[in-house]
């Protein structure tokens, strides 16, 4: 799609926006672990969210890459 008011540094801006907001959930739900133990159900769905939660991050990554966007932060 040819976008009309979004430039490249628009583009690179949320694209860095939205894999920092992704990594934040990843990061956030890998600190509500359960016991692998005591909770094996709980542990069980857990890691299958938190796959989820990386392939979504890679399929993300890809896709930027193949439009030939970085996530370089600009300073």
């Amino acid at each position: 799609m040819d976008y009309q008011l979004l430039n490249d540094k628009d583009k690179q801006m949320i694209v860095i926006r939205q894999v920092k907001e992704l990594e934040a959930q990843h990061f956030a739900f890998a600190l509500l672990e359960p016991s692998k133990l005591q909770q094996n159900a709980e542990h069980t769905q857990w890691a299958s969210q938190m796959l989820a939660y990386e392939q979504q991050l890679d399929r993300f990554k890809k896709n930027v890459f193949k439009l030939g966007l970085t996530l370089d932060e600009e300073e």
